[in-house]
């Protein structure tokens, strides 16, 4: 055992905290030197001879300095008490610094501004403006509204590295959980191989399907994570992860509960941002009962929301879908990037007869592509109106006849009875036309508005939309 007078702490405190300013001088200037070499695009090499960069050398960087911030922590307890000037173990004017018999020194509850700063970490993009590194977001939307077909559109970019609209993708490793129908998103896959020309077989996104059938009951995430972690650690780590969908692998009894569902959104940050790579995790949700268009917000509340980094959006508008964010974001703001649903297939994406199926996925649009499918769908609410308008009850299939609408081609092809969908759907929203014992009709405002519009722009066959 050892005791100092109070000249021995003195020197003793100094010698400390000189100590703990030169650990958190070296702790600020390696990061500084990984992110100043990580930006110029270098490897850091450790000194097992590992060469990296990313996700995993931010992760093998924060392993190697893990002991010298322990260190940091435990030196300030001994310069706490060198300074104190309660009582300390011992009488008098000696006090016990070291000795066999000293209970462990927790960590502080205050830190100075220095070695708060020094803790700061840059931010590290996995999609440029949009998506961070050990980050996680909700995609809420209603079913329908392409929630399934963004997530995979992103999945397919990052493991390619090809830029989302404007956005750069730093690409790398992904992991989705296929948990509500992966039967659907096995074919949309499928198909959008043959689509974007990438060979399934090759790309470097990886599924976890819930409808595996070595497994004989539903996925617990929280029973499997050390498993999932070693398996993704022997993949090399992940980079993004997609749970398809929250409410599947959710494991309370009440969805609208929000202290449940915050435990819920807790349990998905704390154990899949925390898998090897420091992953960015999407996890999709359906919103609220009764939510509105302006108020998506995921199942859960702000309860569930308190728990994650922010709450990405789906809105479906005609055939164009925005992604944007609601309620909450923790980083910079970014302007809404549109997206096409559009029915696609694929060779090998057939039934047992032969036959195609016909599936959908995303497609980037540009602000002129947006501006050519705002004025079609115009075009084609025209059209619906003024046929109600002379021929008031038509079916929806006789429509897309009358109209010359078809969806695919020769003997296999159809009416395309969903365009017409579409155009009612606008127009009864809009107070042009309603439903009827007899079918579709026009409002008196309907009326009005067809009229108007053959007066000032005839409707000839020749600009009638060619079939698709």
């Amino acid at each position: 055992m050892a005791v100092h007078t109070e000249e021995r702490m003195a020197e003793i405190r100094t010698e400390i905290e000189a100590s703990m300013d030169f650990a958190i001088d070296i702790v600020r200037e390696l990061r500084k030197a990984s992110a100043e070499a990580q930006a110029e695009g270098k490897l850091l090499e450790f000194s097992d001879g590992r060469r990296m960069t990313g996700p995993e050398a931010e992760a093998a960087l924060g392993a190697a300095l893990a002991p010298l911030n322990a260190g940091i922590e435990a030196m300030r307890a001994p310069a706490r008490q060198a300074k104190s000037t309660g009582k300390a173990t011992g009488s008098g004017n000696v006090v016990q610094v070291d000795g066999n018999r000293q209970a462990p020194a927790k960590a502080p509850l205050i830190m100075s501004s220095k070695a708060f700063v020094s803790g700061f970490t840059p931010p590290d993009y996995l999609v440029d403006g949009l998506l961070l590194h050990s980050y996680i977001y909700a995609l809420t939307a209603p079913t329908g509204w392409a929630k399934t077909a963004i997530a995979l559109l992103f999945a397919a970019h990052i493991g390619l590295r090809l830029p989302i609209g404007e956005h750069k993708v730093e690409g790398g490793r992904v992991v989705y959980f296929a948990g509500e129908n992966a039967v659907d998103v096995r074919m949309r896959w499928m198909a959008m191989a043959h689509v974007m020309g990438f060979d399934p077989d090759a790309i470097d996104v990886h599924f976890v399907p819930e409808d595996d059938v070595s497994r004989s009951e539903r996925l617990s995430i929280p029973k499997v994570v050390e498993r999932l972690r070693a398996e993704i650690g022997a993949l090399g780590g992940a980079s993004f992860i997609v749970v398809d969908t929250s409410a599947v692998y959710y494991e309370g009894n009440d969805e609208n509960d929000n202290v449940q569902m915050h435990a819920h959104a807790k349990m998905l940050r704390d154990l899949l941002t925390t898998l090897p790579g420091a992953p960015c995790v999407l996890i999709l949700c359906h919103p609220t009962k009764n939510a509105q268009r302006d108020n998506l917000l995921p199942r859960g509340g702000g309860a569930f929301l308190a728990a994650i980094d922010g709450n990405l959006v789906c809105l479906k508008k005609d055939a164009v879908i925005d992604f944007h964010w609601q309620g909450k974001l923790r980083g910079v703001d970014f302007a809404p990037i549109s997206f096409e649903l559009v029915t696609v297939t694929a060779p090998t994406l057939i039934d047992r007869k032969g036959r195609l199926i016909p599936t959908v996925m995303a497609k980037p649009l540009t602000e002129k592509d947006c501006e050519a499918l705002q004025a079609a769908a115009r075009r084609h609410e025209d059209l619906v109106l003024v046929l109600l308008h002379d021929s008031p009850g038509a079916s929806i299939k006789g429509m897309a006849e009358a109209l010359d609408w078809w969806m695919g081609k020769g003997d296999s092809r159809k009416p395309a009875k969903s365009r017409v969908q579409r155009a009612l759907s606008k127009l009864k929203r809009d107070g042009f036309a309603r439903t009827e014992r007899d079918g579709w009709e026009l409002t008196e405002k309907g009326q009005k508005e067809a009229k108007r519009i053959k007066s000032a722009t005839p409707v000839p066959d020749a600009v009638r939309p060619h079939a698709d």
